[in-house]
């Protein structure tokens, strides 16, 4: 029961993972029109996100064994939320698609470490993969419909930054040394040396 907290956290990561990297293909619906593209011109803007997405998995698994899982976590929500918050305050395509490039880097972070840590913190993994893989569902299932009412009721700059800034507040608050699961590491749960005897 000791590792629930931090594997809430890991389970919100995966939702958010998900989530940040499906704003774009519905929040281009607004933003080619706002600024005078064709769709798939627009639409081209995300590709680095997914490239990066893909191709930098595998130095952030290696980074995960180096390091700590609970400092990658907090690189990957800080990194996460500010991405996005810069794309939202993107004033041209070239910054956009740098953000965006961005946004894919960090999110790539999450699969092989925050599944690393889940293995070594459960107690039953396969019951607790099965429940983080619900909540990294939820966030593809979500990011279309939330993404178009924010860009609806604001604009779709917004649809980027309110999520960046939850994201940032996250990482602020759960994934310091002191919070619940600040000791896990890729590999486990790091414990603090025994005491010497006396």
């Amino acid at each position: 029961m000791g590792n629930r907290p931090a594997l809430r956290i890991l389970n919100l990561a995966h939702f958010i993972d998900h989530y940040f990297m499906l704003i774009f293909p519905t929040a281009v619906l607004a933003l080619h029109k706002e600024w005078g593209m064709s769709y798939s011109d627009a639409l081209s803007l995300g590709a680095p996100a997914f490239i990066l997405y893909a191709a930098a998995t595998l130095p952030c698994g290696w980074l995960g064994d180096m390091f700590r899982g609970a400092t990658m976590m907090r690189v990957f929500f800080f990194g996460i939320g500010v991405s996005a918050i810069l794309v939202g305050l993107a004033p041209d395509p070239l910054a956009l698609m740098f953000a965006m490039a961005a946004l894919g880097l960090f999110a790539a972070i999450y699969h092989p470490v925050a599944t690393a840590m889940i293995v070594n913190l459960a107690e039953r993994p396969g019951r607790e993969l099965g429940i983080n893989g619900v909540y990294g569902n939820l966030g593809v299932a979500l990011a279309a419909a939330v993404t178009g009412l924010l860009a609806a009721w604001i604009s779709w700059r917004a649809a980027f930054i309110v999520p960046g800034i939850v994201a940032v507040t996250l990482a602020v608050y759960y994934l310091f040394p002191s919070r619940p699961g600040g000791g896990a590491t890729a590999r486990g749960i790091e414990r603090p040396d025994p005491s010497p005897s006396a």
